[in-house]
This record gives C-alpha cells, sequence and structure tokens, in this order.
C-alpha cells in the first residue's frame, strides 16, 4: 500500500515553526551546480557565492504552514556564478535544509541569480513552506 500521509494544517504550521527556530542565528550559502539529494551531504564541489546571514529570530511566526523571513542584510557576493540552490545552517554551522534559488517560485527569490564577486546579493523573499498534503 502507498504511503498517504496528510498533515493537518496545526501539524504543518507546528513543522514549520520548529524549522525556523533552527534557523535562528544561521546562515544561508548559496550554490551553483546540482543541489545534493540530502542537505546531509557535504558540499565539496561548489564555491559558495555569497553567505547571508539570519537574524534572530529569523522568521516572522508560521500562519498556515508559511512563515517569511525577516529583512535579509545586504551582501556582496564572494564569488561568480549562477546561484540555483543554498544550504540553510543553523547558528553551529550545521546544515538544517538545503532549497531552491530563482527570480519567483523558489524558496529564496533573488533580483538576478548571476552573481559577481563584489556585487550586492538583492533577495526578493525567503520563505519556509510546508504543504498540508490535502
Amino acid at each position: 500500500m502507498p504511503l498517504t500521509t496528510r498533515y493537518a494544517q496545526a501539524a504543518t504550521t507546528a513543522k514549520v515553526e520548529a524549522l525556523s527556530q533552527l534557523l535562528n542565528g544561521g546562515s544561508l550559502c548559496l550554490y551553483t551546480g546540482v543541489q545534493p539529494k540530502s542537505a546531509d551531504q557535504g558540499v565539496t564541489d561548489h564555491a559558495c557565492l555569497a553567505t547571508i546571514p539570519l537574524g534572530n529570530p529569523a522568521f516572522h511566526p508560521s500562519l498556515k504552514g508559511t512563515a517569511k523571513s525577516y529583512p535579509l542584510p545586504k551582501v556582496s557576493a564572494e564569488a561568480d556564478g549562477d546561484a540555483s540552490w543554498f544550504r540553510a545552517s543553523d547558528a553551529y554551522g550545521q546544515p538544517v535544509f538545503d532549497g531552491s534559488v530563482g527570480t519567483g517560485d523558489a524558496n529564496l527569490n533573488l533580483s538576478s541569480v548571476r552573481l559577481s564577486v563584489g556585487v550586492i546579493v538583492e533577495i526578493l523573499e525567503f520563505e519556509l513552506q510546508e504543504l498540508t498534503g490535502s
């Protein structure tokens, strides 16, 4: 029989709230290339294009399974490349999850995914979202 887990709205909101708390004081590192299959995999063949520190708290309270980040600081790109994914880490540098980078409909939306050394990375939106499975 196939798996058919479907979470209630309250459970979905709690999951997002727990993830958002793990990221308090953490950071995002933007990468080019193919996203690993798991955030548990080390990143050895990609250079971090930009590191974005997260606040403490990092997110507004979760509402219906979505938590939007508080405003993120302006940072300059550390390397040249096209950002395609990011790794979110906690305040101790431990991976929490990986997500997509894009210019719309991604986990982390930028004005442009093309990053150049010294140029400000313009962040449009970063949010955590969990679907209820309904």
